[in-house]
């Protein structure tokens, strides 16, 4: 099932406090409140949506002033649709966002954010089952600070019935070799398959960002007056249309899908999608404050085709592929040797640095995208590791998490792992480690390695240079430097032939990778 982004449904209204207090009752603000007020709060006042079961995303931002303490408040927010009414919540499982979860009891949709920041960003997931009620159903969300009711936003959830037939068919259009910091001009065909509604006011354009990760790499620019950018999708109302049935069309311009600068490749960077569907004058009046580019010359619309190069068979959505032209990232790593007498506890920093040109992004949806692994020297004992900063996790190599997410590894050989989702070029992440030193006089030779988790095919050889991707541990001076291969090592995740992921991670990188 996809979820579809709000500005599919129409514009994300931000609703700020001095515009609600002026504005009728849109907030009810409780007499005397002693706990900090909202200076500003981001949520549609009204939405509609669609009783056929599909899930749609929806966001809270409520924001904070000076008077509130970061980390000393736990803030809340509780929507009051019942689910009787045919809405349904879901919690939204990004690690990045997320907060909301539906009352197991009730259904009633909660929010909260312990030891909020002056910014609390809420997301979840909601759906109109088929057969929801149909009408507009009133209801609220009350923010409280610390258990004290701050503020109550009154707001309406619309449900409609489902369109019976989508007079469009997309094609599918595919970018290879796109450079990163250029753009794909992105013009795919369309056909009219059946007549517009007679209600039509405008033919909307959506076009998204990528459904899967990797995430943030590529995206359509806003160019025109009768577009907007809204949560990374460019939506457009065509109001000058041609409502001819059998008649292919596309842009009178491209869209611009822009690709990051950063962006690494050769990679799928964009399983990407557009739609193009009718909206009445309400809905256009709804979602874009009317027709406000009137005159302009400046906007995006349609062409006919005469002869259409396209196959169209999808009435919902066409798919949008890019792949990014060669830039690779270079992860790098630095050993350490433990100096000290026997029963000393030793800590040292060993370095984790991308040194570009492209960042290390987000790949696989499991615990990570990238590892550091660690097999110390005979002559010490395992103490610790310190990962430096949240979304980089370890764990000992005898661990149960390893032992279940990667079973191929051998506890034997490795002494602890490290996860992370990504790093930018430039960017070091410095590692903490500690252990006691059993055996000053080894002189054994162990290794700490930066790897990518997959293969080949996905994501594929990035890695400038593997040479720098493994480092020794030693103590002390430990023995004679010995030539290091990067690729002959056992834990080169990214050749095809080694199969060490297996259990939970295997099964991450070979579905799927949801956003």
């Amino acid at each position: 099932m996809r979820h579809r982004n709000p500005s599919r449904a129409g514009r994300a209204v931000a609703a700020s406090i001095a515009a609600a207090l002026a504005g009728a009752g849109a907030f009810a603000h409780p007499a005397a409140a002693q706990a900090p007020v909202p200076v500003d709060v981001v949520h549609p006042s009204s939405h509609r949506i669609t009783a056929d079961g599909e899930e749609w995303y929806g966001s809270l931002t409520i924001a904070f002033g000076d008077d509130f303490t970061e980390g000393a408040h736990d803030v809340t927010a509780d929507f009051s649709l019942a689910p009787d009414t045919g809405v349904v919540y879901r919690e939204h499982h990004d690690p990045q966002y997320g907060g909301c979860s539906p009352d197991a009891a009730t259904g009633l949709l909660a929010c909260e954010a312990p030891d909020a920041g002056r910014t609390v960003d809420f997301s979840y997931l909601y759906a109109a089952e088929p057969g929801a009620d149909l009408g507009v159903h009133p209801y609220t969300v009350t923010i409280a600070v610390d258990g004290e009711t701050v503020l109550v936003l009154d707001e309406d959830m619309e449900v409609v019935a489902p369109d019976t037939e989508d007079p469009y068919m997309h094609s599918h259009v595919a970018y290879d070799g796109i450079a990163p910091g250029d753009a794909a001009a992105v013009r795919p065909e369309f056909l009219q398959d059946k007549a517009l509604p007679d209600d039509t006011a405008a033919v909307v354009v959506s076009a998204f960002a990528a459904d899967y990760l990797p995430q943030g790499l590529v995206a359509p620019q806003d160019d025109w007056d009768n577009c907007m950018d809204d949560h990374g999708a460019l939506v457009c109302a065509v109001t000058d249309f041609e409502d001819a049935r059998g008649t292919a069309f596309t842009f009178t311009e491209p869209i611009r899908y822009e690709v990051a600068a950063t962006a690494p490749g050769p990679i799928h960077l964009c399983g990407c999608s557009y739609a193009v569907f009718p909206i009445d004058a309400e809905s256009l009046e709804s979602w874009f404050g009317g027709v406000t580019w009137d005159g302009s010359d400046d906007v995006l619309g349609f062409q006919a085709v005469s002869e259409p190069e396209s196959d169209f068979a999808d009435p919902e959505t066409g798919r949008i592929d890019i792949w990014s032209a060669e830039q690779p990232y270079d992860l790098a790593v630095d050993g350490a040797k433990f100096k000290g007498g026997n029963g000393d506890e030793v800590t040292v920093t060993i370095p984790v640095e991308n040194r570009g040109p492209a960042e290390a992004p987000t790949f696989m949806d499991g615990p990570g995208s990238y590892a550091l692994v660690g097999d110390l020297p005979a002559g010490v004992a395992f103490v610790g590791i310190e990962a430096p900063e949240d979304g980089w996790h370890c764990e000992e190599g005898d661990s149960d998490f390893l032992n279940d997410s990667m079973p191929a590894v051998d506890e034997d050989e490795t002494d602890f792992v490290c996860l992370f989702y990504g790093t930018d070029p430039g960017t070091v992440h410095e590692y903490r480690l500690t252990v006691e030193i059993t055996d000053k006089r080894s002189t054994d030779k162990g290794s700490v390695q930066v790897v990518t988790l997959g293969d080949e095919e996905y994501p594929g050889a990035l890695d400038a240079d593997l040479r720098n991707s493994t480092a020794d541990l030693t103590i002390g001076g430990g023995g004679p430097k010995l030539p290091v291969t990067g690729a002959s090592t056992a834990w080169f995740i990214a050749a095809a032939s080694t199969a060490l992921l297996s259990g939970l991670i295997l099964a991450l990188a070979g579905r799927r990778r949801t956003g």
